[in-house]
């Protein structure tokens, strides 16, 4: 049934490789797209929980400290910091 031989080559990585990079055509977008595409360094450090729940206790009720809220509420935490989460819950369910 398969009587035909065929007759592969040595695999080599590295030629391979240098072969798909130097048929690379690149990207055809303009360089202002590709740098906004490309990481940044200067994103805004997280804040600490006690930056966060001072906020949220105290400062005003906004989507950015309830979103920060939500992500310190999944930590794990002191008592301390647990009955200031509360407290902060609290704020953003009473009525306004």
């Amino acid at each position: 049934m398969f009587d035909t031989a065929v007759d592969v080559p040595d695999w080599d990585e590295d030629a391979w490789i240098d072969q798909l990079i130097a048929n690379d055509p690149g990207d055809s977008r303009p360089t202002e797209v590709l740098d906004a595409l490309a990481p940044v360094d200067d994103e805004p450090r997280r804040r600490s929980v006690a930056e966060t729940l001072r906020d949220a206790e105290h400062g005003p009720i906004s989507p950015g400290v309830f979103t920060e809220l939500t992500r310190v509420s999944a930590l794990p935490l002191s008592d301390d910091e647990q009955v200031a989460v509360m407290v902060a819950w609290q704020r953003y369910d009473a009525p306004r």
